[in-house]
């Protein structure tokens, strides 16, 4: 690979889970628009998401979920002696995420709440960075895939790596998106780090104004409520993925008026 005129081989990458549901990883493996381009810079050796290889010479390793056994410590400093550059992406990772509710109540009562009278090992959940050296830290939940993406292609390329530093409401500004508490709506977005794009956001104003046209529509015995709960599986999130900001009067509202009228 030629980067600014400059060649530049393909590092040696490894994606590793611990305790966690592996939806970050999916997140990296879904997207087929930028996944060639992205593995086009690498040379996979360990991801089971995306191939069956298994090799343990890497250069850089994500790691994802947190620490809740004994026998992952050992696991995760033998990927940490490995590799060059560990990131730690998803909340799990980061922060312990969701499996640090468990901290929060003793031990036995958390096992038996979940295995009932079956003996299990476990420990209290710990962020990778309580065990090893993190090298970069993408939070999120699920993280953010161009997130990711920008992260590792920064230390393929030698080139500067910088989280925002920002609130999430600098992303909106940016995208001209509408403002939560303008609509009412709690947001969490000014103690909320950015770098996510505003996705959230952006879908929580489309379901704010998808809300709305559905009462319209009813008022107006355009739809039933039965079928008011079919919409949004069939049409909403297509929406969402397709719907600007600005097109939230007219196409969002064609786009349900159109489902009304299948339905109806």
């Amino acid at each position: 690979m030629n980067h600014l005129g400059f060649k530049i081989g393909k590092m040696k990458i490894g994606s590793f889970d611990f305790t966690c549901c592996e939806g970050c990883q999916l997140q990296l493996a879904y997207k087929e628009s930028t996944l060639p381009a992205f593995l086009g810079l690498l040379d996979i050796r360990n991801f089971r998401d995306i191939s069956s290889e298994r090799h343990d010479d890497y250069d850089i390793a994500l790691v994802e979920g947190s620490i809740t056994r004994s026998d992952e410590i050992e696991r995760l400093k033998a990927i940490r002696a490995q590799a060059s550059v560990l990131v730690a992406f998803g909340s799990c990772a980061c922060f312990g995420g969701v499996n640090s509710l468990k901290n929060k109540i003793p031990a036995e009562e958390a096992i038996k709440g979940v295995y009932g009278d079956k003996k299990i090992e476990t420990m209290p959940s710990t962020k990778i960075s309580d065990i090893v050296s993190v090298d970069f830290m993408v939070p999120g939940c699920p993280v953010s895939k161009e997130e990711v993406e920008r992260i590792v292609v920064g230390v393929v390329t030698r080139s500067l790596n910088n989280l925002p530093k920002y609130p999430v409401c600098v992303d909106c500004k940016q995208r001209l998106n509408t403002c939560l508490f303008d609509l009412g709506e709690v947001c969490l977005g000014p103690v909320t780090r950015a770098g996510c794009d505003a996705s959230l956001v952006r879908q929580q104003v489309l379901f704010h104004a998808y809300q709305i046209d559905i009462r319209k529509f009813q008022s107006f015995g355009g739809m039933q409520s039965h079928q008011a709960d079919t919409v949004p599986a069939v049409f909403f999130f297509l929406a969402v993925e397709n719907v600007q900001q600005h097109d939230l009067g007219n196409h969002f509202s064609q786009t349900l008026l159109t489902a009304a009228f299948l339905l109806g």
